[in-house]
C-alpha cells in the first residue's frame, strides 16, 4: 500500500510541477496554488459601432468573473459582467456592457477546458486515494488461510 501510495502522490507531484511552470491568470498564492480574485473570460469582438472606436482598437468583448480555483481549475465562478478587454485593460463603461450584453451571453465565455473541468481531475485523484486506503494490500492477500479445496483435500 504504501508504495502506491507513494506512486499516485510521486504522479501529483510531477502534475503539479508542470502546472506551476505554466503561467497563470489569477494571482496565485501559498504552497497549495488558489485562486481567489477576478478573470477575463472573452466572448468575441466587440459588437458595433464599438469595433470601430479608435481607443478600443484590438479589444475583445467579454465577461469578467469572481473566481475560486487550485492550480489554475476553477472550482466556481460567478458574478460576472461584460466588459471590453485588450490584455490587462478592461473598460467597464455602461454603454460597452450593455452592448456586450446584447451581443453575448454569458454561456459563450471562452473558458479554457482545465479552468472548466480540471476540478474532476482533482475529485478523482482524491476518490482514488480513499479508494486505496480500502484496497487490501500484498501482504493481507499473502496471510490470507488457504481452504480445504485449495490444498487439494476433500471435505469427506
Amino acid at each position: 500500500m504504501k508504495g502506491r501510495l507513494k506512486m499516485v502522490l510521486s504522479a501529483c507531484l510531477v502534475v503539479g510541477a508542470i502546472l506551476v511552470a505554466s503561467p497563470g491568470v489569477a494571482d496565485a498564492k501559498g504552497v497549495i496554488i488558489y485562486h481567489n480574485g477576478d478573470d477575463v473570460f472573452e466572448t468575441g469582438p466587440l459588437p458595433a459601432p464599438f469595433d470601430k472606436h479608435a481607443q478600443l482598437k484590438g479589444a475583445n468583448a467579454g465577461y469578467m468573473c469572481r473566481v475560486f480555483g487550485v492550480m489554475w481549475a476553477y472550482f466556481h465562478i460567478w458574478n460576472c459582467r461584460p466588459v471590453a478587454v485588450r490584455d490587462d485593460t478592461v473598460w467597464t463603461d455602461k454603454t460597452i456592457t450593455e452592448a456586450v450584453a446584447k451581443k453575448y451571453k454569458e454561456s459563450e465565455m471562452k473558458v479554457g477546458i482545465w479552468k472548466k473541468h480540471g476540478r474532476w481531475v482533482f475529485a478523482l485523484l482524491i476518490v482514488g486515494l480513499i479508494g486505496l486506503k480500502f484496497l487490501p494490500s500484498k501482504k493481507e492477500e499473502e496471510e490470507e488461510p488457504e481452504t480445504d479445496e485449495e490444498k487439494g483435500e476433500d471435505a469427506d
